[in-house]
């Protein structure tokens, strides 16, 4: 009794390492599991070339029954890091191949090897059954594209698709959102022309026929587009006919779009130095002690007073 028991626990412990490295390695590992001291094992899978996997999607495998003997449960090793148990009963498994984030594209087809094994336990020991296919996963579609860093609402933009595993032959293969409710478009590399400045969604949706299955996938980015700069400036009340008296305040305000990098530029060499004919106002000052001196020209409002007669040019 202590030597089955010691034979039964050495079994165990060694269907467990074996569990990990099959999952692990997804290669069938040689002289493992091939025990046969119950009723010899029989196990086989029905074989279907026409049949299609597809990443993403749910996809079966299936026992043949008349070729395949009673076992307690099988463990099915999917050849992607990963393994499933079922009970004896069962015969057909399913599994979700998940796609990884690839930068590049490359084949359309992964290749995966699927090993099924039975086991049986009896008061002799243990016996297994293997079988294995090789299937072809397709990829599921991948959606990428990119556009100019500076985009003017006036000017055409051209999108650039770098999407991957599209099936071109279908009519809406690429479908694309430019955000602005203008109608879609089923260009590959579209050219789009945005009517008003803004931040508008992009959504690109790129699509693939796998099998009887039509897989898609989107990617949605932000887009910002921007105006021509546009300076303008509102000057107070007294000094809208350009003529103002000495000792008068005048007031310039910047009225430019959001799109305006502006500069305020004086009539001399340091605009914070005064002239003979004007000076800025006292609260200009203050801001700029507070401040690094180049900021005047982030101020929306600048006031200067006026000392003597002539022109500011």
């Amino acid at each position: 009794m202590k030597i089955s028991g010691i034979k039964i626990s050495l079994i165990l412990v060694f269907l467990i390492l074996f569990e990990y490295i099959y999952a692990q390695n997804c290669t069938p590992q040689p002289n493992i599991c091939f025990d046969s001291n119950c009723t010899p094992p029989r196990l086989a899978l029905i074989t279907d070339p026409n049949i299609s996997f597809c990443q993403g999607l749910s996809s079966t495998i299936t026992l043949d029954l008349n070729q395949t003997s009673t076992f307690d449960s099988f463990y099915v090793y999917w050849c992607d890091g990963t393994f499933d148990k079922y009970p004896g009963t069962q015969a057909t498994f399913s599994h979700v191949y998940e796609g990884v984030n690839e930068t590049t594209c490359a084949d359309l087809y992964s290749l995966h090897t699927i090993t099924v094994v039975g086991r049986q336990f009896c008061s002799q020991g243990l016996s297994c059954g293997n079988a294995s296919t090789t299937i072809r996963v397709q990829k599921k579609p991948i959606a990428r594209f990119s556009f100019p860093n500076q985009l003017c609402y006036t000017k055409e933009i051209t999108f650039t698709n770098s999407s991957c595993y599209v099936d071109e032959a279908l009519p809406d293969a690429y479908i694309w959102d430019f955000g602005d409710g203008s109608p879609f478009s089923n260009q590959k590399n579209p050219r789009h022309k945005y009517n008003s400045p803004g931040t508008y969604q992009v959504k690109l949706t790129v699509k693939s026929k796998c099998g009887q299955s039509e897989i898609s996938a989107s990617n949605t980015l932000n887009i910002t587009v921007v105006d021509q700069p546009n300076a303008i400036v509102e000057l107070s009340s007294n000094a809208r006919d350009s003529i103002v008296c000495i000792g008068d305040t005048v007031t310039m305000i910047n009225k430019s779009n959001q799109w305006s990098n502006i500069t305020w530029t004086f009539p001399s060499n340091n605009i914070l130095t005064d002239t003979s004919r004007w000076k800025l106002t006292s609260d200009i000052r203050k801001l700029e002690k507070r401040t690094p001196i180049d900021t005047i020209n982030k101020l929306d409002t600048i006031r200067f007073i006026v000392l003597q007669k002539g022109t500011l040019r």
